[in-house]
């Protein structure tokens, strides 16, 4: 599996004496901690892992490389560095990153003093295609925890939106599908984007299901999650989205606060956990695109709020209706899961 990574550095600089020179020379050392960044936001999550014995190189603009290991923390001193300007990578070839930010990560060795990277640089692993999902209301863009209305002129604010994708797959004009990515838990309010690799070519339309498909939602016998699974996999039971290996997994999360007509305090809360096999939902998209080499394809899909909360047809009063975990009130989990089907777009 490709691994994604995310680095933050430290540049020391440190005063060093030569016995045999008058003058001093000044050598610096860049300390970084490397970790397994599976969802590309940046953060490190409790189930992030730190890689051990990954080679990490710091080349200089003259092409010299200095060289350190990470331990088993995932840190890692590279010392003895002259003055001067360090891009930093990662040198096992065993896995091909890219930068998320498409900036070179450089480190300046300076005179005595220290300079800290004001911020991580996280390292993803290689990609062609990137999937963004962005929510709409009415067909404008909304952002996670932005205050709306919904049809019963409840304020609302949904802060906490996270569903599994399964066998997302890329058709081609003549209906031939081409799996990209096997399963990905996506948490909108962690940002980030899904990343996956499709072959070369020209594309009509992307498909994937809602969920954890059946045959890996529940115990069959055979497979035992704790250990078929990394730890970071979206699958491994320490994910916040699974209950037990017999009820399976929460297929969709939707939480948030939500208050009367008119009050601005959202006072109230909705908690709206969804999970079930019967819940699993194939949805296929009309999307062109085309997939250059060396190059990255953004998609985006669009989900639209006001359709999971049930249109004007049949809203759903979330003030009244505001909590279920599936067992503890199945027609509304049915109606919303049905409802979140159809939201993308």
């Amino acid at each position: 599996m490709k691994k994604m990574y995310v680095l933050l550095l430290f540049a020391l600089g440190s005063l060093c004496y030569f016995s045999a020179c008058t003058s001093e020379v000044y050598t610096g050392a860049i300390t970084l901690l490397v970790f397994d960044d599976y969802n590309a936001n940046g953060v490190q999550e409790f189930d992030e892992s730190t890689p051990e014995n990954l080679l990490i190189v710091a080349t200089d603009e003259d092409g010299n490389a200095f060289y350190g290991a990470t331990n088993n923390s995932g840190e890692v001193t590279i010392s003895d560095l002259p003055n001067g300007v360090y891009t930093i990578s990662l040198g096992d070839e065993n896995f091909t990153q890219t930068i998320l930010s498409d900036e070179a990560i450089s480190v300046s060795i300076l005179d005595g003093q220290m300079s800290v990277l004001d911020a991580p640089l996280p390292i993803v692993a290689a990609h062609n295609v990137r999937i963004n999902f962005q929510l709409r209301n009415d067909g404008t863009d909304v952002a996670i925890d932005e205050a709306l209305v919904n049809n019963f002129n409840q304020p609302y604010k949904l802060q906490t939106c996270q569903f599994y994708l399964s066998n997302i797959q890329a058709l081609d004009a003549a209906g031939t599908a081409s799996e990209i990515k096997d399963v990905a838990l996506h948490k909108l309010e962690e940002g980030g984007v899904v990343l996956a690799n499709a072959p070369i070519g020209s594309f009509t339309d992307i498909q994937f299901g809602l969920g954890v498909e059946p045959a890996l939602n529940t115990d069959d016998g055979e497979l035992d999650p704790l250990t078929a699974y990394e730890i970071g996999h979206p699958l491994h039971p320490l994910t916040a989205n699974y209950w037990d290996w017999t009820t399976g997994y929460i297929f969709t999360t939707l939480e948030g606060r939500i208050d009367y007509p008119d009050s601005t305090s959202f006072f109230n809360s909705f908690v709206y956990h969804l999970g079930s096999s019967d819940f699993y939902t194939p949805v296929s998209l009309e999307r062109a695109f085309t997939v250059n080499e060396d190059e990255v394809t953004t998609i985006t899909i669009y989900i639209d709020l006001p359709t999971i909360w049930g249109g004007t047809a049949t809203p759903i009063n979330m003030l009244e209706d505001h909590f279920t975990h599936t067992f503890t009130n199945t027609e509304l989990a049915t109606e919303l899961a049905g409802n979140f089907g159809e939201a993308f777009y």
